[in-house]
């Protein structure tokens, strides 16, 4: 049920690089438009923009660039039992719980509902859901001892 890959708009290097050979070559470079890739994880970079797409695992922390009735599920970091609807801006009350922000999509969530785009923040062990892993599956430096009978 994991997918091992994200879909993701690339743009073409030229876009880059156009400025700089108008004015060191007198060369016109015509950048394509953005395109959709699909790539595997450990290719997505902070930046990289990701396209939400239904029944998809949510690959790292992002930031929702534009969201219309996005509802995501992330039971696995909160318990909420419902999924929960995100947003481009943040619409509740100012928080310090990254948690209860409704425009931040968490790794290990999943896109129940419809269509977003949003901005990489952080990946793999660096979000919540990775540290949270890593510190179920670490070993305990101290033995359990049995108890006599």
């Amino acid at each position: 049920m994991v997918s091992t890959t994200a879909t993701v708009l690339r743009r073409d290097p030229a876009e880059i690089a156009a400025e700089e050979a108008r004015r060191y070559f007198q060369a016109v470079l015509r950048p394509k438009p953005p395109r959709r890739v699909e790539i595997r994880l450990k290719r997505l970079v902070p930046g990289d923009v990701v396209l939400a797409v239904s029944r998809r695992h949510d690959p790292g922390r992002h930031r929702l660039l534009s969201a219309k009735d996005l509802f995501v599920s992330q039971s696995a970091m909160t318990g909420e039992s419902l999924p929960v609807e995100k947003f481009s801006e943040h619409r509740g009350p100012p928080t310090n719980n990254p948690l209860e922000l409704d425009n931040i999509a968490f790794m290990g969530t999943n896109v129940v509902k419809r269509l977003g785009h949003r901005s990489g923040v952080t990946i793999a062990n660096q979000t919540y859901f990775g540290a949270l892993a890593q510190k179920v599956t670490a070993a305990s430096p101290t033995p359990t001892r049995s108890r006599p009978a």
